[in-house]
């Protein structure tokens, strides 16, 4: 049934495994240290605070862990291979059951298609281009998920059910649905967690859903390979689905100087993150309108707790929107930040590199633009090394 709904073949047995709660939390901490084990994580949190995404003093690791705790019923581990069933609700379980071992099932096809540790890893210095890969593989594996559990067990399993399930991916959509998602989502050790946190947790399977979807209505489900072989390479791509389609407006590398020291920590936060600061900030769905023609950011933190934000637009009318967005509703709140505009790039300074901020600018308008490398190559033999193969 994965293989039917997905347009993914399943072509080695996935192992399957059953955990206690405790058990799982102790797994998904141990996989969280390694593949964090070289992140400044608390670097990382700091920087973030200080352009608004996050309260002061969050620790992310443990935000992070807790969220994922509080909310994993099964998962499916790249590193392993394995299908993890969390045994959170005893016979309870099976209520959900269809849906969820659909939605591991569909990660496994995705992971021997295009090899998930080594895209991710590959993509691992670029915040936005990861979410997006997120965005992606979580969507497909909802899609599939709601299907597959529609056929099986809905009011009228079969066919007819299938529509019942496209129903659930259609109501994860609305703004209504989506805001009880996430209040349902927090309880407990997750309710701790930011809300950029958790939203960007919850928007990798609602904006991931509707991408899918809607690169559906336009390819067919036959297609839905080339969403995990080709998957987009922005937050951007997947925002604005005809620009994924038509493999247009790719992001911008930017860097940035060494302004204060070399950086501490950097992050790439991409029009998603901007839309999703905006919205915060002022409470109006609308005012990510703002965001729309991001082209590429990075912000870094250097060792003396100053920050700086690089953001390139694609053009100057673009950029003259952002910055009175920001100037309006963002440097109210930042009691030592400054905000310039250079062409068609919008810079925000933190801390001591305000006090000659237009050198700063400066500086970070002339630092070098590039482009992201092409994603490695999948898994030899695979699923998406024939379709590449064949494009």
């Amino acid at each position: 049934m994965v293989e039917l709904f997905s347009g993914l073949p399943i072509i080695r047995e996935v192992p399957f495994e059953n955990l206690s709660v405790k058990e799982a939390r102790e797994k998904m901490q141990r996989e969280l240290e390694e593949e964090t084990a070289q992140v400044d994580l608390v670097g990382q949190g700091t920087l973030m605070e200080r352009f608004g995404f996050v309260p002061p003093g969050t620790q992310l690791k443990e935000a992070i862990l807790g969220f994922m705790e509080e909310q994993a019923a099964a998962f499916y581990s790249p590193k392993t291979g394995r299908f993890y069933n969390v045994e959170r609700f005893g016979p309870l379980d099976a209520l959900g059951e269809s849906v969820t071992v659909a939605h591991e099932l569909t990660h496994a096809a995705q992971d021997q298609a295009l090899g998930l540790g080594v895209a991710m890893a590959a993509r691992g210095d670029d915040d936005d281009r990861t979410r997006a890969l997120q965005w992606a593989m979580e969507g497909h594996a909802t899609v599939v998920g709601n299907r597959a559990g529609g056929f099986l067990s809905a009011p009228f399993p079969g066919p007819p059910g299938v529509a019942l399930g496209e129903g659930q991916t259609f109501l994860m959509w609305t703004p209504v649905m989506t805001e009880a998602m996430k209040r349902m989502g927090s309880v407990g050790a997750a309710a701790a967690a930011p809300a950029f946190i958790r939203d960007g947790i919850f928007t990798s399977y609602v904006a991931g859903s509707r991408f899918v979807w809607q690169t559906e209505r336009v390819l067919g489900r036959e297609h839905n390979l080339r969403v995990i072989c080709r998957p987009p390479q922005s937050t951007e791509q997947a925002m604005h689905v005809e620009k994924y389609l038509r493999r247009m407006d790719p992001p911008v590398k930017v860097s940035l100087p060494a302004l204060a020291g070399a950086p501490r920590v950097e992050l790439t936060m991409g029009e998603w993150a901007i839309a999703w600061l905006l919205h915060d900030l002022t409470q109006k769905e609308d005012a990510g309108v703002a965001a729309e023609g991001w082209g590429g950011d990075r912000m870094a933190l250097y060792p003396d707790g100053s920050a700086a934000w690089r953001i390139v637009m694609d053009d100057e009318r673009s950029a003259r929107r952002l910055h009175a967005a920001l100037e309006q509703h963002l440097m109210p709140r930042l009691a030592d930040g400054a905000l310039l505009r250079q062409g068609r790039e919008i810079h925000v300074l933190r801390g001591d590199l305000t006090t000659n901020a237009s050198s700063v600018s400066g500086q970070l308008a002339g630092a070098a633009l590039g482009s992201f490398p092409a994603d490695p190559p999948p898994p030899p033999g695979s699923a998406c090394a024939q379709f590449l193969k064949g494009k």
